[in-house]
């Protein structure tokens, strides 16, 4: 599947590093994956369901719409329920 237009379809990226102290750090970034705009990024111990849907609420704003697909966005809504 492919983006067409903006805000057709975003991407969430996890990433997980290690700090000098050896704790995880992990980082949460939402990309439009036809403009490659990063709409948001935040780093953090842990992302619950919660964060996540929390990270949407805060990109969403500044664009026209929610992406029409984002399976992602679905699945934490539903692990949230």
């Amino acid at each position: 599947m492919r983006a067409r237009r903006p805000d057709q379809m975003w991407a969430l990226a996890f990433q997980v590093d290690v700090t000098v102290d050896g704790r995880q750090v992990r980082f949460l970034s939402i990309i439009d994956e036809y403009t490659r705009d990063a709409l948001a990024t935040r780093a953090a111990r842990s992302f619950t369901s919660d964060a996540t849907v929390a990270m949407l609420d805060v990109a969403s704003p500044h664009r026209a719409s929610w992406p029409t697909t984002s399976a992602t966005a679905l699945a934490a809504c539903s692990m949230r329920s």
